[in-house]
């Protein structure tokens, strides 16, 4: 599929500018969840220097709408979906993907959609300056028409979880937010330009093991990033890059029984905010130690 193909077919699939929460919910889709309430928009007062974490799913399959999006109700975490382009427009063919219409389900019940890329079929280092151009500007504004929610991509999620710095500098003229993969925990204030790293979960994943991360990110007031894809019936054999939604389902729980005043779950686009909250404690933290410094080296010369 050419991205031109795409940009044709767009028109065809969108949800339309009638589309309406409470209409989407009296159909079929209705069906997934039970009396769903949108999630609490972010506040920035509540940030107050505790550990963050955001919870991130890959490539917008079905399962992320009918196993991933109840449990994040359920537990009231916000979560990001980031969709391929091309997969959102072939929705309409297959089974294995979000439609155009769940995506905006979701964004009205205040998750966030983000970009997964235009064809998800070359890494960005890979790519030629017109491919990379079209991958950046055309993802978020086929995603955008397809949901018809103008300005909702804000966020890129990098495709094949790897990407150099050139091309970091480049998608952040676009995006406020870059994610990998990385296994690291994101220090708060996030530095300028750079990718918000993220821990990818697998099959081997234990609920352990991310219990000891989320521990971590509030013990060091860091940010945490999980990246997941696939969600599978609890009595199925998950492939690489699925996990149960039993396990899910004890993460939500456990950063929900955290308190947002420990552990703050968060949206990717949220986390630009944060930084600036972040930095301006910083900033009246350094200025108040230089002032009780030179208070006390003053007292000092004083009584010398």
């Amino acid at each position: 599929m050419k991205p031109e193909t795409i940009e044709k077919q767009v028109e065809h699939v969108g949800v339309g500018a009638d589309f309406t929460l409470s209409s989407a919910l009296a159909g079929p889709l209705g069906a997934v969840f039970r009396d769903p309430v949108p999630l609490t928009p972010f506040r920035l007062g509540r940030y107050a220097g505790q550990g963050v974490i955001s919870v991130s799913y890959d490539d917008g399959l079905m399962d992320n709408f009918t196993h991933a999006a109840p449990l994040h109700l359920k537990h009231r975490i916000p979560a990001n979906f980031a969709v391929i382009a091309k997969c959102l427009i072939r929705s309409a063919t297959t089974a294995r993907y979000m439609s155009p219409q769940m995506c905006r389900v979701l964004h009205d019940l205040g998750f966030e959609i983000s970009s997964h890329g235009l064809l998800h079929c070359k890494r960005l280092r890979d790519m030629t300056l017109k491919e990379l151009h079209q991958e950046a500007y055309l993802s978020k504004a086929v995603i955008e028409r397809a949901i018809a929610v103008p300005g909702a991509v804000t966020t890129y999620c990098v495709p094949f979880s790897r990407v150099r710095s050139l091309h970091v500098n480049y998608l952040h003229n676009i995006y406020s937010v870059v994610r990998q993969a990385g296994n690291e925990m994101n220090e708060l204030p996030l530095r300028a330009n750079r990718c918000v790293l993220s821990y990818p979960l697998t099959n081997a994943s234990t609920f352990q093991d991310i219990r000891t991360l989320i521990d971590t990110a509030i013990e060091k007031r860091s940010a945490l990033v999980l990246m997941l894809h696939g969600i599978c019936p609890n009595d199925a054999r998950p492939t690489r890059f699925e996990v149960p939604a039993r396990l899910l389902d004890q993460i939500l729980e456990y950063i929900a029984q955290q308190g947002a005043d420990r552990l703050m779950p968060v949206r990717l686009s949220d986390l630009p905010q944060i930084t600036r909250r972040a930095m301006q404690s910083a900033l009246r933290r350094n200025g108040q130690t230089g002032w009780m410094r030179q208070v006390r080296d003053t007292w000092a010369s004083l009584r010398t």
